[in-house]
């Protein structure tokens, strides 16, 4: 009653209603802020600056954003929720470290994670169909698969199950699906999913198959049923020695679904592969250790002028925040102001103004402004 209440005397169709001001207890990107912080003090390999400012900005942006409480803090169900009698199937999975690895798995219309799986049950895992009687799901939707003497655990191949996906899960027409990856709110306000980009990729042909040494990273062209194209990139993991050999191998022997992360980049569809499904089944490329070297022919991946602009700006935005703004030099100003130039040169204006309006009077509502501008348009180039 209290919704029609409130939406009477605002005459409004939608209204949000209940709780209270937002504050940073309520928010799950603290716990990986607090991570971060943890990894930098102790002098771990885990800290990454720009991944820390860019944890900052999703907080900031989060505390001030005025849309609905479910869409900004998540959505609304419970912490962890028991699952009986669930049937999962395996899209492949990706290490890590060099004992454990993500597997993710297809539950209906969604795609589960479960993290830090040891490696050996991962290599069992990311190529099954599994019916549990004991699991558990969080409402980031990261899964617990858990096996015990009363709720049993079955593992059975995961064989044709894929073509049977449901139709949220599947991209089969890639300009449609980058329309929709367009239409998305910014990632900084959007409830935390985990695993929330892994899809089903259907491939009709695969072309332009080539590898550049200096990146360490395979590229090819993907082809829909319609004509439309796509990107496959994948890049050399030290966790994974022989995963491009096994997915260049993969993809000569005529895949007919690949599985992975999907992004929009400049209107194009781009996957980051997990799994490779051709004739002689599934391969989980990150997992593979039977594999042989695999020719490829030269290619070289250059970053446009736009995202070199935004990415130069985005990592001296993020050096400024691990420095601290009590503590920062004329040097790294400069770099800021070199930044803002930048981007003003490749047409960025709004976001040049904001780094340079940081660089003139840093604090931090200059630096947040500049920061958040720059991840959303790095998100939408």
């Amino acid at each position: 009653m209290w919704a029609f209440r409130e939406a009477d005397a605002r005459g409004a169709d939608t209204v949000d209603v209940g709780g209270s001001p937002t504050t940073a207890a309520d928010l799950t990107a603290v716990a990986d802020l607090l991570a971060q912080l943890d990894a930098y003090r102790r002098r771990g390999a885990d800290y990454e600056a720009e991944r820390f400012a860019g944890l900052l900005t999703e907080l900031h942006a989060r505390t001030t954003a005025n849309g609905p409480r479910a869409e900004v803090l998540g959505p609304d169900e419970p912490a962890e929720t028991p699952l009986r009698k669930v049937r999962l199937t395996a899209l492949g999975a990706r290490p890590r470290s060099e004992s454990t690895a993500d597997v993710y798995f297809a539950s209906g219309d969604v795609v589960l994670v479960q993290h830090a799986t040891p490696l050996r049950a991962a290599q069992h895992l990311a190529t099954s169909n599994v019916v549990s009687e004991s699991a558990t799901r969080s409402a980031s939707r990261a899964v617990t698969v858990k096996t015990n003497r009363v709720a049993k655990t079955s593992l059975t191949p995961v064989g044709t199950a894929w073509d049977d996906l449901p139709r949220a899960l599947v991209v089969d027409d890639y300009a449609a699906a980058a329309e929709r990856l367009a239409e998305l709110p910014p990632r900084q306000v959007r409830a935390r999913v985990e695993a929330e980009p892994v899809r089903a990729v259907r491939v009709a042909e695969v072309s332009d198959l080539a590898y550049d040494p200096a990146a360490q990273r395979l590229t090819a062209t993907l082809h829909d049923s319609t004509g439309a194209s796509c990107v496959l990139e994948a890049a050399h993991r030290a966790v994974a020695p022989r995963s491009l050999d096994a997915l260049a191998a993969a993809l000569r022997a005529g895949p007919t679904t690949i599985t992975g992360s999907v992004r929009r980049h400049r209107g194009t569809l781009v996957v980051d592969p997990l799994a490779v499904h051709t004739r002689a089944g599934v391969v989980v490329v990150d997992l593979a250790t039977d594999t042989t070297p695999q020719p490829l022919p030269p290619g070289v991946t250059t970053a446009d002028p736009l995202s070199a602009s935004v990415g130069g700006a985005l990592t001296v935005l993020a050096d400024a925040s691990h420095r601290g703004l009590g503590h920062l030099t004329d040097s790294l100003l400069a770099r800021v102001r070199e930044a803002g130039a930048h981007l003003h040169g490749t047409g960025l204006r709004a976001a040049a103004a904001l780094v340079t309006a940081f660089a003139d009077t840093p604090s931090a509502t200059t630096w947040f402004k500049a920061h958040l501008r720059l991840l959303v348009t790095a998100d939408a180039r």
